[in-house]
């Protein structure tokens, strides 16, 4: 599918773009947080604001500026003052804690961080790197007015940046090659990774988004997810921009705030990201099938929830895949989906499944997903500091996503694991994510965790380890049995374990890595020696 979206504009970076908008419509509201619209004019007054004191305390093109804000006007004057210097953006996860805030804070090398004075408590508890010199603080309604001095650094209050006139700025002279941010992986197998995003890549994934979704002039888009995840900057503000459409987002997310959110706004198109079954639990409401939306796209969408969805709200549910790396990869059509699938390649990807030595495989073997760029500047740029990990993920000149997939005749994509959670038992290659599926599919289970344990007679046997459903009171005897019902004799987990809740990345997903570590429970279930006990 060709673009709509005009060249000049799939060319223009965000400071760019936003100055155009602000000529032409400066008056336009294009984001909206919990109603409270924000216009193109003063998304402009604001961000020239924060420039002017980046410039004027020694922030320059290239330095790195840390952004620790729930959803809300202040991060979009941050992101794009930050943007228009030619500075490289860092959003933090405001879950971030400990170990984790301390190796990006760190890893980044930022030397200004722009931070929420809730979040100031959090610094408290860590080592801050002698690199970060300037804080930021964010106040809100209620928050003591007075100015603090925190661990040896001065700290600005943002109404006094955005007090101060912006003077002459000239916005940097940038080009979809400069690099605009870097966004940290979740690390759930060590220490997060920053990846380096140029401003083509972040323009890309908004292209992608208003292709794939087919936004068009009458859209009214809807995310209420956190700015500082790539999706909501490039698939939400960015398209919206773009294609100069509205974008009502809220400050949190509220399940049960979706439909009603929907209706008021007369939104055509939704996302949905992690947080379906969250939506689907919702209790009905006479507003399921009155409003104006035209479909929901819903990362990820697991196999029991695309129809519930589908019947409950009358739209089709659109899946993606992709990763902070290499952006939209697939997408189902809206006309064509397949059921299972997560679709077909984008125009701007090559997608190619291979074996252990990178060769491609026929139609429906599984192997490996690699994905290569057909626009220049369409991915991400390497991972910061860390040269060889680059190098690794772009061997043969592709890079390797470290999933497991198969391509059928039709040349849809079927995702089947991580990699690194295939597990080898007998002879047999089992995919944990496959188990999982299955695990979580019985009532009594909240969520699982499949993991290898070594085997006495060699390889590896299976483990899992689940939560149960608040209420439930599922035995391991019953789950195993479950298993030996719905699995392959050779898939069926030995081990079961039952623990309250997971370790888990401040993305919440689950580090299997410290499970591993931790090892066996001393009251785990051990299916076979059960049965031998049984005989």
């Amino acid at each position: 599918m060709e673009s709509h979206v005009p060249n000049d504009i799939q060319q223009t970076p965000l400071p760019g773009l936003l100055r155009l908008r602000a000529g032409v419509t400066p008056d336009k509201k294009f984001v909206w947080f919990d109603g409270q619209g924000l216009s193109y004019r003063e998304a402009d007054i604001s961000s020239r604001a924060a420039a002017s004191f980046l410039l004027r305390n020694g922030v320059g093109r290239g330095d790195r500026v840390g952004i620790m804000l729930h959803n809300g006007p202040d991060f979009i004057a941050c992101w794009f003052g930050i943007c228009r210097i030619g500075a490289i953006e860092v959003p933090l996860n405001i879950s971030l804690r400990g170990a984790h805030l301390r190796h990006v804070l760190a890893d980044s090398g930022m030397g200004t961080l722009i931070v929420a004075r809730r979040f100031l408590t959090v610094l408290k508890e860590i080592d801050l790197p002698d690199a970060l010199t300037t804080i930021v603080m964010v106040e809100h309604d209620g928050d003591d007015a007075a100015v603090p001095e925190f661990r040896g650094r001065k700290v600005y209050r943002f109404c006094d940046v955005l007090a101060e006139p912006a003077g002459g700025l000239k916005d940097a002279a940038l080009t979809i090659a400069d690099p605009a941010a870097i966004i940290y992986t979740s690390g759930t197998t060590g220490p997060s990774k920053g990846v380096i995003c140029p401003h083509g890549h972040l323009l890309g994934l908004a292209i992608d988004t208003i292709e794939t979704l087919e936004i068009g002039p009458r859209d009214v888009i809807y995310d209420a997810h956190p700015l500082y995840h790539a999706h909501s900057q490039t698939q939400a503000v960015m398209a919206a921009m773009m294609a100069d459409v509205p974008v009502y987002m809220r400050r949190t997310f509220s399940a049960s705030g979706f439909i009603r959110d929907i209706a008021e706004y007369g939104v055509t198109t939704a996302f949905l990201i992690g947080a379906a079954g969250l939506v689907l639990k919702q209790p009905p409401n006479e507003l399921d099938r009155a409003h104006k939306l035209r479909l929901i796209c819903a990362v990820p969408i697991p196999k029991d929830h695309k129809q519930p969805l589908e019947e409950r709200f009358g739209v089709p549910v659109l899946d993606l895949y992709g990763m902070s790396e290499m952006g939209v990869i697939s997408c189902n059509p809206l006309r064509a989906p397949v059921e299972g699938s997560c679709g077909v390649p984008t125009r701007r990807r090559e997608v190619r499944i291979v074996d252990e030595l990178d060769r491609p495989v026929p139609p429906g073997t599984v192997g490996e997903i690699v994905v290569r760029p057909r626009a220049p500047w369409s991915t991400f740029m390497g991972y910061w500091r860390m040269p060889e990990k680059t190098v690794e993920a772009f061997a043969n000149l592709w890079f390797h996503t470290g999933d497991k997939g198969r391509m059928d005749e039709a040349g849809y994509l079927h995702f089947a694991g991580r990699i690194k959670d295939s597990i080898r038992r007998r002879g047999e290659n089992v995919s944990a994510f496959e188990v999982e599926q299955v695990v979580n599919a019985h009532e009594g289970v909240l969520e699982s965790a499949v993991l290898p344990y070594p085997s006495p007679v060699g390889e590896d046997d299976i483990w899992v380890v689940v939560v149960r459903r608040p209420g439930t009171s599922l035995e391991a005897a019953e789950l195993a049995a479950y298993c030996e019902h719905h699995l392959p004799r050779y898939a069926v987990p030995r081990y079961v374990q039952f623990v309250e809740s997971f370790p888990k990345t401040p993305t919440e997903r689950i580090e299997k890595y410290k499970l591993q570590t931790a090892g066996l429970a001393s009251d785990v279930f051990d299916r076979e020696a059960a049965a031998a006990a049984s005989r």
